[in-house]
């Protein structure tokens, strides 16, 4: 259920989409080298802003950090399609400095990443503002 980075079983042919008509989503997980995490995260913080002002096409541009390692994040990034990801995105003057500055600096002691389509068969709500509020 949970291996094979995101292939499904069935007939289709290697490598085409089940869907193509969801959202593309793209994961990327790093582990950032301790002298670097808290600019990395700063960092991050303002190609996320970026985001939120300048591309309406990226639907969810996230960090998550482990809780098992302050070191281990991963990146959600999710977009309308690919295209928003490769023609708008990446060619942001934003998310160019961030990329220059990962090659630069060396932050990050591994990255890994996968690109996915969303099926549309499960949901996804924003976090309830009263979230800490006990029952």
């Amino acid at each position: 259920l949970f291996g094979g980075g995101g292939s499904g079983g069935g007939s289709r042919a290697a490598g085409a989409p089940m869907n193509s008509q969801g959202a593309f989503v793209l994961m990327v997980w790093v582990r950032v080298k301790e002298e670097h995490a808290e600019e990395f995260v700063r960092r991050f913080a303002a190609v996320a802003a970026y985001c939120a002002q300048h591309e309406p096409l990226t639907l969810a541009y996230e960090l998550l950090q482990s809780d098992k390692d302050p070191l281990d994040f991963c990146i959600f990034e999710r977009y309308t399609d690919k295209a928003a990801l490769t023609e708008v995105h990446h060619r942001s003057a934003a998310f160019q400095e961030y990329k220059a500055w990962l090659a630069e600096s060396q932050a990050l002691q591994s990255k890994s990443g996968q690109s996915y389509y969303e099926r549309n068969l499960g949901r996804m709500l924003p976090l309830p503002a009263d979230r800490h509020r006990r029952r």
